[in-house]
């Protein structure tokens, strides 16, 4: 298990203010390099990096291992949303993309205020049971 936390206290960051990754692999023989899997994540946001506060928001993620390394094929994933900075956390509906690794996730921001900040909360997994979690606080706003 491999786990790194980052925190930005400054008042120039208004988004992406903390963001907690843990990844939990099989370690041994190999090419030398982890199973690690990476999000990448695609969100409609505008050049201020907010979303318009809507009940169908389509969420994309996409999750990888490492470049370079040879890995199972991602089996799963799960999303949460959070309105209080990851204080409670609310499961959102998705579904397998067409592409390897790819799910979208259709997110309803009705419930949250406008103005508002989103954090986000992503669990995947590949079929030899290697495993991201990644928590991203306030990873964007809402007009």
């Amino acid at each position: 298990r491999l786990r790194v936390e980052a925190a930005r206290a400054s008042d120039q960051w208004e988004f992406s203010t903390a963001t907690d990754t843990a990844w939990s692999f099989g370690s041994g023989s190999g090419d030398g390099l982890l199973p690690l899997i990476q999000l990448d994540y695609g969100v409609p946001v505008d050049a201020g990096n907010r979303v318009a506060r809507s009940p169908r928001v389509e969420l994309g993620v996409t999750a990888r291992h490492q470049d370079g390394a040879d890995g199972a094929r991602i089996a799963g994933m799960r999303l949460w949303t959070s309105y209080d900075d990851g204080a409670h956390w609310t499961e959102v509906t998705g579904r397998k993309g067409s592409h390897s690794g790819s799910f979208t996730f259709r997110a309803d921001h009705m419930r949250a205020a406008a103005g508002g900040r989103v954090s986000l909360r992503v669990r995947a997994w590949d079929a030899a049971g290697n495993e991201v979690e990644q928590k991203v606080v306030r990873a964007y706003g809402l007009r």
